[in-house]
């Protein structure tokens, strides 16, 4: 989230304009406070990347007709800009199931986020694709940070017959995952593969770099900014092309005899 925060913040000073940035964790208690904090200082509009499906928040500030933009995550109502999650989680599954996998497994982020469900779409539209069938033991809604990932990472690869990749639905749950197999004596790329989402600058540089889904974030940024300079309170979304990018995080499926 860091990395989208940055972003903001240059798309904003390159218009002349200066952000504020408040954290608030992931709770709709916390982001109400710190949202009301903010227009407390008569801000001129809020960038909200926190979004929840049942977020109440968005439709308080609609009804005010308070300038607001959504980014990467979205309600399905307010101004929304993010990546495309569908093609990014599908572009992650492709790319493992090219690279020969069958089993494979998903760790995605809390079922009240549209980025999580986004992404387990999209692999789940390259698995149909591809014929491949995806059990619901293999997909695991978790939250977005690095314990989250280890957590799930024990319940996939303690099992007796574990799959041999997994899509993490971001860089942190990946790098989770990726610690608890090294633990259990798997070696990254070969015995187990693993990509990511978001490509943080961290996971290029881990002993083994890993493979992850590159978002466009200051695209991202600078299209919210946009909006919000509009003072847009119209519903819609605006999504930008994710990339994938490989590592030695991911490799070859187990050899069919």
């Amino acid at each position: 989230m860091s990395l989208m925060y940055e972003a903001v913040e240059r798309a904003a000073r390159s218009k002349g304009m200066f952000a504020i940035v408040a954290t608030c964790g992931d709770t709709p208690e916390s982001q109400a406070k710190v949202v009301e904090s903010l227009l407390d200082r008569n801000v001129d509009g809020l960038i909200l990347a926190t979004a929840r499906l049942d977020d109440e928040l968005p439709e308080r500030l609609r009804r005010k007709n308070l300038p607001h933009v959504l980014a990467l995550r979205s309600d399905g109502k307010s101004p929304t800009v993010s990546g495309d999650d569908n093609l990014g989680g599908y572009l992650a599954a492709r790319h493992l199931i090219d690279l020969g996998h069958t089993d494979i497994a998903i760790v995605t982020g809390p079922s009240f986020t549209s980025s999580a469900h986004g992404r387990v779409e999209g692999a789940q539209s390259a698995f149909e694709e591809a014929g491949i069938d995806l059990p619901k033991e293999n997909i695991i809604f978790s939250g977005y940070g690095i314990e989250a990932g280890e957590t799930a990472a024990k319940l996939l690869l303690e099992r007796d017959t574990h799959p041999t990749a997994i899509f993490a639905a971001n860089d942190n749950l990946a790098i989770g995952v990726a610690h608890v197999a090294a633990k259990l004596g798997f070696s990254l790329g070969k015995d187990i593969s693993i990509v990511g989402y978001n490509d943080i600058p961290l996971v290029e540089k881990l002993s083994v770099p890993i493979t992850s889904v590159r978002t466009p974030f200051d695209q991202i940024a600078e299209k919210a900014v946009d909006l919000l300079r509009q003072e847009s309170t119209t519903p819609g979304a605006i999504s930008f092309i994710p990339t994938l990018i490989p590592r030695r995080s991911s490799g070859p499926g187990p050899t069919r005899n």
